[in-house]
């Protein structure tokens, strides 16, 4: 774990003398009486002084590395973090208060490989372990919404995994249409021998609770059913009109492929556990060896986010390592974001690739929130254009020094601001695991 105590005592010396002169030293950096060691102040007046940070109360922050590597220590031993990876070490430092002070969960979606764990840990291999994609995660309060919100992502994920390239632009929007459509009508109507939701939940609440997922995960259908009803959406489709007809059986294919090649998303029954222990205080979902495919982990990813969002309890924490290593449509994470703010979910992601074009802190605005908005924000190497979307996202400039410092793209060099003191600097970063 991050020792928070030894690190006092290996810097405690350290601290005394420069924070009896930090407030005449405003480039002296982090220096709070209680925290963990994160490395040397390069922009201290100090030579050589350490930086020790209080991540306590930092709910929301986002650690962009730019494709940096970072040192850590474990067990008294050194090693370097690849590129891919430095981000999910920052993202356990911040994180780690979360249980030990405040004794709430985290729940990591692991996109990347990393093999550390917090202790107090129950790791979960989504290779292992699956999700029925159908299953609403929700409250009976709120039942249309999360119903709604579970059809959304339904369409999106087939609409994913049918590719981009499987059916011409002029036909996408109207096969969409066709799949919610037709989906929204046998969840309601047929799925499970005689339906599971209701057109009318408002008059209508015990009907409509039964789409919410409960422990008896071997009675609920699957997308692999609704494969049966496109067989007859076809030939009725088909005395519509020939036009009609081919959509339907675009739309049958689109759902076939996807069942057939993606099982584990579209066919499988849920076997995650249904209860976490007290000592379970961080959850591991590791995705990151499912598949090499962007699209295919990003919608597992958007599956397992809906989960996650769902059943984590009011001042838990979510932390997603390498959101931009997946491809998903940011508008599609949107609910989840504002599911979270209901809850009172604290939110840490990472960005550990360079100038991705796709998934970058202006992009995923929506889901992310802007680094204006952050508690913390960490920032690794630079380049011309991310230099363009952080300015853009914190609505202001970094400083040159900062600037210059980063777009060098020196391992282990990070800028970190706090927000709570407008406290900011640039750390030659050693962390300790």
């Amino acid at each position: 774990m991050f020792n928070k105590i030894s690190a006092n005592k290996w810097h405690n010396a350290d601290m005394e003398s420069v924070a009896a002169s930090r407030l005449f030293l405003p480039s002296s950096g982090f220096v709070d009486p209680q925290g963990v060691y994160v490395g040397e102040d390069l922009e201290s007046l100090l030579y050589n002084n350490s930086s020790i940070i209080d991540f306590n109360g930092i709910r929301h922050a986002v650690v962009i590395t730019g494709g940096t590597s970072v040192r850590y220590s474990l067990n008294g031993l050194e090693y370097p973090i690849e590129t891919n990876r430095s981000g999910s070490a920052w993202a356990h430092v911040i994180a780690e208060d979360n249980y030990l002070v405040n004794g709430k969960r985290t729940h990591h979606i692991n996109l990347v490989p990393f093999d550390y764990h917090a202790p107090n840990s129950k790791v979960l291999d989504m290779q292992k372990y699956t999700l029925n994609t159908l299953e609403v995660y929700g409250t009976k309060e709120n039942v249309e919404v999360d119903a709604n919100d579970n059809f959304e992502k339904v369409t999106e994920i087939i609409m994913m995994l049918l590719g981009e390239n499987a059916v011409s632009s002029d036909q996408y929007a109207n096969i969409r249409g066709m799949l919610k459509e037709q989906l929204i009508d046998w969840v309601i109507k047929r799925a499970g021998g005689n339906g599971i939701y209701t057109l009318d939940p408002q008059n209508e609440p015990t009907r409509a609770w039964r789409i919410l997922a409960t422990e008896q995960h071997q009675n609920y259908p699957t997308i692999g059913d609704f494969v049966l009803e496109l067989d007859s959406v076809v030939a009725r489709e088909r005395k519509v009109g020939e036009n009609a007809g081919d959509r339907a059986q675009l739309l049958l294919r689109a759902v076939k492929t996807a069942v057939n090649q993606y099982p584990q998303v579209f066919n499988a029954k849920t076997n995650i556990p249904d209860k976490f222990t007290y000592y379970d205080r961080n959850i591991y979902y590791d995705l990151s060896k499912l598949s090499n495919n962007r699209v295919v982990k990003g919608a597992m990813f958007l599956n397992t986010l809906s989960y996650v969002a769902n059943r984590a309890m009011p001042g838990d924490m979510i932390v997603i390592h390498g959101l931009d290593s997946v491809t998903v449509s940011p508008r599609i994470l949107k609910p989840y974001r504002e599911k979270m703010d209901e809850k009172g979910i604290g939110l840490i992601t990472t960005l550990e690739e360079r100038d991705n074009k796709e998934m970058n802190i202006k992009t995923l605005n929506s889901f992310i929130y802007p680094l204006s908005t952050q508690d913390l924000v960490v920032l690794g190497g630079l380049t011309p254009d991310s230099l363009k979307d952080i300015n853009y996202s914190w609505n202001k400039e970094l400083s040159k020094r900062v600037r210059d410092e980063l777009l060098a793209n020196a391992n282990s060099r990070f800028y970190v601001y706090r927000a709570r003191d407008l406290l900011g600097t640039v750390i030659d970063t050693h962390l300790i695991l």
